[in-house]
């Protein structure tokens, strides 16, 4: 996120809590954290707010907590999107697998020139 993209995020944090007014440092807290190495974005930051809103907290987010809820809600996002694992069939040896495998080698081994 750059600096231009903080202020809709600023705007929605003084939209929740009007009161008391965002000082400028707390202003250039936000900007710093909103723009730091954690790269959030700003529907993550705008989500972080919501969430934080509807708790009914009487107080509004700091800087340095926003940090936690966008990690908490990134991972909870990857557990949702991470696609199902299936498991892959047992191979049973048996006579007929064996022998079908032993085939298909030799198969192999003349293709490539080999004994």
């Amino acid at each position: 996120m750059n600096a231009q993209q903080t202020r809709p995020v600023l705007a929605s944090l003084v939209g929740f809590w009007p009161t008391p007014a965002l000082t400028s440092e707390e202003t250039l807290a936000w900007v710093c954290e909103l723009t730091g190495p954690l790269k959030i974005t700003p529907a993550e930051a705008q989500h972080a707010i919501r969430k934080h809103a509807e708790t009914g907290a009487e107080f509004r987010i700091r800087p340095g907590q926003i940090i936690e809820l966008v990690q908490a809600i990134r991972r909870m996002r990857a557990v949702h999107e991470r696609p199902q694992l299936t498991r892959a069939p047992v191979w049973e040896p048996d006579e007929e697998n064996l022998a079908a495998r032993e085939a298909c080698l030799a198969t192999w081994r003349k293709a490539v020139g080999r004994p």
